[in-house]
């Protein structure tokens, strides 16, 4: 990381930047994206332009964005890389540190639903296009086939089409994998025809999990290629959980983008590819441009272009385990060199532009502080000459202590006379909300207090009719969610049935598993844990050498066994047996990939063996700085609590005391925080620890972060006899809370739960239709200050409906989201400027809020008769002249259950309906300027056959705005509709309609009456060349020839056109002459405008024929 001071602001001066080029996702054609209003700021003064630094509010899913691209100095025809450095609110960690991110384009395994087991039942994921089907194609005979060239080339397409690539997987005759993907644009790219391009398990190069973009071209002579440099051992610490990797016991992989190369000097004939000799092939290319990312090898002061050192290891180094193999980070990214290799300027090497990072290191986490922007001028003795723009600077939520001990109000103990033990009383989220209330069994009956946020509880309520069985208190049975889909299940501890409790809060029938082992459930070498990834908790006993275990099937019970052989040293795997009685075992996510590890915990040491699935476990980590909890004497392992307290992922260690308690914060698996000590605060002191006391950690609050929750049946503690410490004091640590360009602009950011929204909804009597099991940390305020014009501007967001897919294992955003704009005039005048600069501060110039609703599409499938329109009781009801509801788009009738989930899914992020206010005080406020409905095209290219996933499309169907300038009497209405698409999204058909005036305005003449009165109609017909897919080529169609038609004496049925009503309105119509007046009651068409274009034949001798 930086050891370089940074420049003081005196030295910082400003330098020209070179143009970035800006890459969109591909859309189909004619598809309309909604774009969230956003307030423009003023821009920083004169021509020099600082980096283009970009941050947004990501509405649907309410994170925060920001994003710095890199510094890629202009190519021909734009022709570069698609790279830039992103944060997200919601990322984990990376080689900027956390939150940040700036991968490149790659296929990769995916690890979601279930750990890959690199064979075809494995799923690929290609970054920014979703997930991979094999693709299939009609025959003559109409009979889906392969659409495969030889066994060698397997083609794939993305479960939601949308980039229309082709996208082929390559298996060599020696074996060799890798991807090839041709853009609709004729752009070919290979990922990770090299081993450097890949990340494989360092024990079988076979096992591939990811494949890295290496080289691409365009059908115009440009290419640039990415180089990757591995991991391996350089400047690793010899720490003490750094033993096994040093020695070989544990292999651990990584691929790091080293250099970007673009620009190429000579022109680039896809003919010269060599295979067979790909690593000569892509040396003998020479490039103008080239991007070096340094970590830490380069030169501080005169950069060069080869390295000079070895890269330094960062404090925080982190692994992911859930490729079956360790995925392991060291490296941190310091500088980004853009070098220039033009010869006849002098130097055949010069260095322009660097992008410097800063950062604050620690053993948690690395955070990202600073970024500055350097321009180069080389010198004549090779050395060079450097201006700084100022930095850029970023703030995080710190990790900060609350001590303060509470209680629950008098009103939520009621019933609760023992506190929560455990057995008559138990914390669950039995209905999903992500947030734990109480749950106790009297008089063989169930009562649950639903937890109402800040330590606020309602009254027991009866849980509807509970199962004949009792026996919950007596450990009989217990609440589990064995489908992984949110739902509670009430399950013998015998293991021979269950009882489900539906979304709708019914219990169903008692049910028997399927398929059960022999297995005594009560084995003390047996463990329940996810082993596969799909989110069940799996079997998994302990045997001499093997383990054994067995695959949950949710509902059907339990698959048949499988072996795992065990490592015959525990150093090299987790060679233990479960029910030893001298040590400890226990499950818990040490890593934070997800996956249960094994640990076993003693006083002053803790170890775990990473879980790599399928009852596999990896070599012996032993943590630095383990605790010693306590004297031996005096140690008792039951005073170990285990919780992830801060929400980063890794489970912490909360150790009990008499009077107070022991925190140990576990950093990214390597080692173990110092101790921190709580004793609490008043009004409350921290009550004693004793064989009475019941202490749990768990997230009281619903904020994401752990409480220590502390409870007694002791007549002495009877009037307060659950008490509790928010440890974070209700912030989630560790997220953005603010950045400054240091040129006038400031960015303040604030948060609040999910949680926080959904229960202040449910508050109000606006329940979600749907439900997050989990809090999600959401954007809630962001203020933008100018310290320039001393302006400030406010965006306020406020979550309702948030929705994750249990199927998907998908967070799949909001259902609606209000967005406030504001200016904030209060500190004005404080500001003022005595010395004459402009101040707006007259009353008269401020502007009224401005309120945004936008309901999005989040892909839930609630009911079939609900596609879009599972909101519309919320949205604005005009009673003077209502609004129109738009269609439901129609699916084939013979849709899968599954296959009408993924439709529905496919429309996730679509933008349903949009109202725009302003909340200023008058009675007009509840009247919108604006509202548009939207409704989409969803389109089945591809049904599930043997595959596991269908392939859809889904487009713009029609868009209805209502422009009423909080006027309900007198709406502008305009229409706009796609009425039919090709297989590529094309829109070949389309049309917009302006509806005549609703009402009179007598202040008119009759003529400008009668004239506001009418509709007019736009009616377009484009058409498209012929796909090219040849061996060599591949273009999608393009437009060529566009038709724009005047509808006129056309009235709808009703009072709005529908699309199949307006296509066969246009078929049926006379074509008239441009000049001619239209016949009245008679329907006719009028081109208006006709464009076409032509193109050149191969050998440029002419156009083609049209």
């Amino acid at each position: 990381m930086k050891k370089e001071t940074i420049p003081s602001q005196d030295e910082l001066q400003s330098s020209e930047t070179n143009n970035q080029n800006k890459s969109k996702a591909d859309k189909p054609s004619g598809y309309t994206s909604l774009s969230i209003p956003q307030i423009t700021l003023p821009k920083g003064g004169g021509a020099i332009k600082t980096i283009d630094e970009k941050f947004s509010v990501n509405a649907a899913n309410g994170s925060a964005h920001f994003s710095i691209p890199f510094p890629f100095s202009p190519s021909r025809n734009g022709f570069m890389p698609a790279i830039g450095l992103s944060y997200n609110s919601g990322s984990g960690n990376g080689i900027f540190g956390l939150g940040w991110n700036a991968e490149p384009l790659s296929i990769t395994r995916k690890t979601d639903k279930k750990l890959p087991e690199y064979n075809d039942s494995d799923t690929f994921i290609f970054s920014g296009a979703e997930d991979l089907v094999p693709s299939y194609v009609k025959d003559e005979g109409g009979n889906w086939i392969k659409d495969t060239e030889t066994n060698f080339i397997v083609r794939y397409k993305p479960r939601t089409e949308g980039t229309f690539a082709r996208i082929e997987k390559i298996t060599e005759a020696d074996g060799n994998v890798y991807w090839k993907v041709t853009s609709k644009d004729n752009i070919v790219s290979i990922y990770g025809r090299s081993q450097t391009a890949r990340i494989f398990d360092p024990k079988n190069v076979k096992r591939i999990y990811k494949w890295l973009l290496e080289f691409s071209y365009d059908d115009k002579g440009n290419c640039f290629q990415f180089e990757y440099k591995k991991e391996d051992k350089v400047n690793v610490p010899n720490d003490l959980n750094e033993k096994n990797r040093l020695n070989d016991f544990s292999a651990c992989t990584n691929a790091y983008i080293k250099r970007v190369k673009y620009c190429n000097k000579k022109h680039f004939d896809k003919a010269s590819i060599n295979f067979s000799e790909w690593q000569s092939f892509l040396s003998s290319i020479e490039y103008l441009l080239e991007l070096v990312i340094d970590y830490g090898e380069h030169d501080t002061a005169n950069p060069q272009l080869d390295e000079d050192n070895g890269w330094t290891c960062r404090q925080d180094a982190f692994s992911e385990y859930r490729p079956g193999f360790e995925i392991r980070t060291y490296r941190l990214c310091d500088r980004l060199l853009m070098f220039h290799h033009f010869t006849e300027l002098g130097a055949p090497t010069c260095l322009v532009h660097s992008v410097n990072f800063y950062y604050d290191a620690g053993s948690a986490f690395t955070f990202l502080k600073s970024v500055i922007q350097n321009g180069y001028i080389r010198k004549s003795d090779g050395t060079y000459t450097q201006k700084w723009l100022p930095p850029i600077e970023f703030n995080y939520e710190p990790l900060g202590w609350n001590t303060e001990v509470k209680s629950l109000p008098k009103e939520s103990l009621e019933n609760l006379p023992v506190g929560i033990d455990d057995h008559l009383y138990q914390w669950i989220d039995l209905y999903g909300e992500g947030i734990s209330g109480i749950l106790t069994e009297q008089a063989n009956s169930l009562y649950y207090k639903n937890n109402l946020g800040d330590g606020n509880f309602s009254a027991s309520k009866l849980v509807s009719p509970k199962p004949s069985p009792s026996g919950i208190n007596a450990g009989l049975w217990h609440f589990q969610d064995i489908e992984a889909n949110g739902q509670k299940y009430l399950v013998s501890n015998d293991l021979k049935g269950y009882f489900e409790l539906t979304p709708e809060e019914k219990w169903k029938p008692f049910k028997n598993f399927h398929e059960l082992p022999n297995i005594d459930v009560r084995d003390p070498n047996l463990k329940f844990l996810d082993l596969d990834g799909d989110g069940r908790s799996d079997m998994l006993i302990s045997e001499n050498n093997v383990f054994v275990w067995y695959a949950s099937k949710g509902k059907f019970g339990y698959d048949d066994y499988r072996l795992a052989h065990k490592a015959k040293e525990e150093e090299k795997g987790a060679n233990i047996i479960f029910a030893d009685g001298t040590q400890s075992i226990i499950a818990a996510d040490m890593s934070g990939d997800g996956l249960m590890d094994m640990v076993r915990i003693r006083n002053s040491e803790i170890v775990y063996w990473p879980n790599l699935g399928y009852g596999k476990f990896g070599a012996k980590v032993t943590m630095s700085n383990a605790p010693l909890f306590d004297h031996p004497d005096h140690f008792n392992p039951d005073y170990i609590k285990l919780a992830d307290l801060d929400g980063s992922g890794t489970t912490d260690i909360v150790y009990l005391g008499k009077d107070s308690f022991k925190i140990y914060f576990n950093q990214s698996g390597n080692s173990w925080s110092d101790q921190n000590i709580i004793k609490g605060l008043n009004p409350l002191p921290f009550p004693k620890i004793d064989d009475h006391t019941t202490v749990t950690i768990i997230d009281l609050l619903g904020n994401g972060t752990g409480c220590i929750v502390w409870s007694s049946p002791l007549p002495k503690y009877a009037g307060n006899p659950l008490r509790y410490i928010d440890l974070m004091g209700g912030k989630k640590p560790h997220i953005m809370t603010a950045y400054k360009n240091n040129m006038g602009k400031e960015v303040q950011l604030r948060y609040k739960p999910s949680t926080h929204f959904y229960l202040e909804d449910k508050k109000s009597g606006n329940p979600w239709i749907t439900k997050l099991p989990f809090p999600v940390q959401c954007v809630s305020e962001v203020e933008v200050i100018d310290q320039i014009t001393k302006t400030k501007f406010t965006n306020q967001y406020t979550y309702h409906h948030g929705y994750y897919d249990f199927n998907e294992r998908e967070f799949r955003g909001f259902g609606r989201v209000d967005q406030t704009d504001t200016e904030d005039f209060k500190n004005y005048k404080k500001y003022a400027d005595p010395n004459g600069s402009i101040q707006i501060i007259d009353e008269g110039f401020h502007q009224p809020p401005i309120l945004t609703k936008t309901w999005f599409h989040t892909g839930a499938f609630i009911e079939k008769e609900k596609i879009l329109n599972l909101f519309a009781h919320e949205y604005y009801q005009n009673t003077v002249i209502p609004e129109n509801t738009l269609s439901e788009p129609s699916l084939p009738a013979d849709l899968s259950i599954q296959e009408w989930r993924e439709a529905l899914r496919a429309c996730k992020g679509m933008p349903l309906h949009v109202e725009v206010y302003s909340p200023d005080g008058t009675d007009k406020q509840v009247h919108p300027y604006t509202t548009a409905q939207h409704t989409c095209l969803i389109q089945l290219l591809q049904p599930m056959l043997t595959n596991q996933h269908a392939v859809f499309m889904v487009l713009e169907g029609e868009a209805l705005t209502y422009t009423y300038e909080r006027n309900p009497a007198d709406p502008r209405i305009a229409h706009s509709m796609n009425i039919e698409a090709d297989e590529f999204g094309n829109m070949l058909k389309a049309a917009a309609i302006s509806y005549g005036r609703k009402t009179s305005d007598a202040g008119l003449t009759p003529t400008e009456q009668q004239e506001q009165s009418k509709t007019h109609i736009i009616f377009t017909e484009n058409n498209f060349t012929n796909k090219i897919d040849g061996a060599s080529s591949y273009l999608l169609p393009l437009l060529y020839k566009a038709r724009t038609y005047e509808l006129i004496g056309l009235s709808p049925a009703a009072d709005y056109f529908s699309r199949s009503e307006i296509a066969g309105d246009f078929q049926q119509a006379e074509t008239i002459e441009y000049q001619a007046l239209p016949t009245v009651g008679k329907k006719e068409k009028r081109l208006i405008e006709h464009v076409s274009s032509l193109f050149l034949r191969n050998d440029l001798t002419g156009p083609l024929d049209p």
